[in-house]
């Protein structure tokens, strides 16, 4: 999104996109409004309470034409970090993780680090209302039960060490430290992250990549400003699908804005062979 204030066009247009979900949503048990990071432009309080009333319209709206439920689930992106004007304690800290991957596993390190996101923790804490069942900064996991199955949504905050400029390889991420919490049984589980798979640095990547392509049913990322979707097949973790999404507003000229509708239905098609996108 890369709200920067009031004015910014795409907050005029909560109406035009909350009635794009209305067909889906008149026969859906649940929906959910999933930001896969990068809410704010610069990571400050103003941007984020420009972005709050566009969501709830959203969100307000689809309830009013018919869904029981609606939630709003979000990830961090590296445009929700507070990053100017620079930490130097933050900056060596996250020159000591990239050093010293393990450390990247003490929760004193995390803190330190996480610190740039507290505006974006506020936002996420006042719109979305369901109690996570793990809520960590660097995981937070929310389970809803929908016409008897158990859906899962797995946030993972793969922003927590970003900086300017953001370099592919060097992110790191503890993946072992919530491998449980990932295992956990659902029917449907989406793994949410900011940054795709090429932006961690080796080690992380190879961890990363068979936890979630092991239990994810569906994976969620944006970052990159591209609409790109697809199943991947591998022999050791199984089959998984991915959406890697626009940006609902682009900080680039020459990017594509748009959005996404997905629809799973557990009932009729629950091998999930026939997920149905909706692109805008």
């Amino acid at each position: 999104m890369h709200v920067q204030g009031h004015e910014d066009p795409v907050l005029k247009l909560a109406a035009e996109i909350a009635s794009t979900c209305y067909a889906a949503s008149r026969s859906s048990d649940i929906c959910f409004i999933a930001v896969s990071g990068d809410i704010a432009y610069s990571g400050s309080l103003g941007e984020y309470e420009a972005a709050a009333p566009f969501l709830q319209n959203i969100k307000g709206l689809i309830e009013k034409e018919g869904c029981p439920s609606v939630e709003i689930l979000m990830v961090p992106g590296n445009h929700d970090c507070v990053l100017i004007p620079e930490s130097k304690a933050r900056t060596i800290m996250i020159s000591n993780v990239i050093a010293n991957p393990e450390i990247a596993e003490d929760d004193s390190v995390i803190e330190a680090c996480v610190v740039a996101q507290d505006n974006y923790f506020k936002f996420r804490n006042g719109l979305t209302k369901t109690i996570p069942k793990i809520n960590h900064k660097l995981m937070t996991e929310y389970e809803f039960l929908v016409a008897g199955k158990v859906v899962r949504f797995s946030a993972v905050n793969a922003s927590w060490m970003s900086r300017i400029p953001e370099k592919a390889g060097q992110l790191i991420y503890p993946a072992n430290k919530f491998r449980e919490v990932i295992s956990e049984p659902a029917e449907l589980r989406f793994v949410m992250l900011h940054h795709p798979l090429n932006w961690y640095c080796p080690d992380t990547f190879h961890e990363l990549r068979t936890l979630i392509r092991t239990h994810a049913t569906a994976i969620l990322s944006g970052h990159e400003h591209i609409n790109h979707s697809g199943e991947i097949i591998e022999t050791n973790t199984g089959t998984s699908l991915y959406f890697e999404a626009n940006a609902l507003q682009p900080p680039e000229a020459e990017s594509v804005a748009g959005f996404a509708i997905l629809q799973f239905d557990l009932i009729a098609d629950p091998e999930l062979k026939n997920v149905h996108q909706t692109n805008y």
